[in-house]
């Protein structure tokens, strides 16, 4: 009982942490490009997309936290570019709900790139983003209970807290910057590096007048897409993201089985503090839908019970090719390119 009381109070404290810092938090990274890079504003093949992530995570030891994200963006193509030059312009509505605090965070973000090819056949490709937006986040405080508001037998809300908030709202000005590279290699393998930081405006965050500010995030990604034999594509990539002390690195890989024109996805990725994450999913009409699932075997084990997070993401791409000679019009990077390898 005592160890159990020491695991779920070490939960709380780690609860408490991520609260207040409050970060986008998506197993499945590679599907939610907005949250990851804005130099992948307009990086897919096709005209236009759509998408959306949702996560709810924790369910088992505390109010569940909720995330959820929907995006939309497309091409431009500029006639002062070269061809197979273009920018990309897109935005993004993020809310995230944590805690019996309702903690609550909302951001619309715009955001453009450019992409720009280095060479006659176009295999190599540097994209440049950057996006910026307004978010609000609030508080139910009075939903709260602190340590002086034991009254001995249990916790009572009626004594005062004597927490010195000064708002249970605000509103900031958020931006991001971010750059990828990504080169063609031997015909079936495309690699892909690249780096982005948020919050590059470090704005202040703090329910109780301070000028705390917000620390910038550094996230870095790399991965690749092979392709063999147009029957299989392997998508092994790395994820690191750090913010002051807290640190988080995801390895792993989908697979996607070509059937008929369509595909369907599998895969396992390794959070290194202690999950693990199957994916499942499916490619029909241009629309593809994957489904994961955190076990966490972190040092919060005997109080999750592996119990980690559900997630799903969905993504539509209206498709670029002319339909009268089935080629491609504009030739892509094809990183975070689910049509790539078919």
């Amino acid at each position: 009982m005592k160890c159990r009381m020491f695991f779920i109070l070490h939960f709380l404290f780690y609860i408490l942490h991520s609260t207040f810092c409050q970060e986008i938090h998506f197993s499945q990274f590679y599907s939610s490009p907005f949250t990851l890079n804005p130099a992948l504003t307009g990086s897919f093949d096709g005209t236009i997309r759509a998408g959306l992530n949702y996560k709810t995570q924790w369910s088992s030891v505390t109010t569940p936290y909720e995330t959820a994200v929907v995006y939309g963006d497309c091409k431009w193509h500029y006639k002062a570019l070269a061809t197979g030059n273009w920018f990309g312009i897109g935005g993004m509505i993020f809310n995230d709900r944590a805690g019996d605090g309702n903690l609550s965070a909302t951001r619309g973000i715009l955001s453009i790139a450019l992409h720009k090819s280095f060479d006659r056949l176009r295999n190599t490709y540097l994209s440049m983003g950057f996006s910026g937006g307004v978010g609000q986040k609030s508080i139910r405080f009075s939903r709260l209970l602190w340590g002086n508001q034991w009254n001995g037998t249990m916790f009572d809300n009626v004594i005062n807290s004597e927490e010195n908030y000064t708002d249970d709202s605000f509103i900031y000005f958020d931006m991001n910057t971010g750059i990828i590279f990504s080169a063609l290699i031997f015909r079936n393998i495309n690699c892909y590096a690249g780096g982005a930081l948020n919050h590059v405006a470090k704005h202040r965050e703090s329910f109780y007048g301070s000028r705390n500010a917000k620390e910038m995030k550094a996230i870095v990604n790399a991965g690749a897409i092979i392709d063999y034999r147009k029957k299989f594509v392997v998508e092994p990539a790395v994820f690191l993201t750090g913010q002051r002390t807290a640190k988080e690195i995801i390895i792993g890989s989908n697979i996607a089985f070509k059937v008929l024109n369509e595909a369907l996805y599998t895969g396992v990725w390794y959070r290194l503090s202690g999950d693990i994450t199957p994916v499942a999913g499916f490619l029909y009409n241009n629309f593809r839908v994957l489904l994961s699932y955190d076990y966490n075997f972190s040092r919060l084990y005997p109080v999750s019970g592996a119990k980690g997070g559900f997630e799903i993401s969905i993504v539509y791409i209206v498709s670029e090719k002319d339909k009268s000679s089935k080629k491609s019009i504009i030739k892509c990077p094809s990183f975070y390119n689910f049509e790539s390898g078919f």
